[in-house]
């Protein structure tokens, strides 16, 4: 690449980076949404849900059900928080692209102004390219807990619809 196409490279990746960001928000939003539509459920029938165990064989199982559908929402809920606060580890350089950084390290709109005034254009090539690149391990770790919530979801659903279906054997 040559001239202003890294530069352009660069631009392009940030925002398809940052749509991807969103995408994985959505994904983890939607477990919670889910998970939260069978929590529901199950708090409406905790007391049956618990006792149940004295029933026999599958009230035990769904009570058993019960239990691991809340440890498995847990689950949920800690990939979900994961996904939407994922923790990477700082650059730790000063930066005139990045939002947070701006917002630290300036005091006036004219020091911000200034510092990128002082940047040559591969300063400025470069520090949009670690942009892009922060942003796709961002990326990255939102997707696979925002994945690992939907797979959590799926076995949530699976432990209540067992409950549920237990518990009605049990009556």
């Amino acid at each position: 690449m040559s001239g202003d196409q890294p530069l352009d490279f660069y631009y392009r990746s940030v925002d398809r980076f940052a749509d991807w960001i969103k995408h994985a928000d959505a994904k983890a939003g939607a477990a919670l949404v889910v998970l939260g539509l069978g929590l529901s459920d199950l708090v409406d029938h905790a007391r049956e849900l618990v006792d149940a165990y004295s029933e026999g064989g599958a009230g035990w199982l769904a009570t058993v059900a019960f239990w691991g559908a809340c440890l498995i929402a847990a689950s949920v809920v800690f990939r979900v928080v994961r996904a939407f606060f994922p923790r990477l580890a700082a650059r730790g350089e000063r930066s005139v692209f990045y939002f947070g950084e701006i917002a630290a390290a300036y005091e006036s709109p004219a020091e911000y102004r200034a510092a990128v005034e002082a940047k040559s254009d591969e300063d400025i090539a470069d520090e949009v390219g670690a942009q892009a690149w922060e942003l796709a391990r961002i990326a990255d770790e939102k997707f696979r807990q925002s994945q690992a919530a939907l797979l959590w979801t799926l076995i949530f659903l699976a432990a209540w619809a067992i409950g549920r279906v237990a518990l009605a054997y049990a009556r």
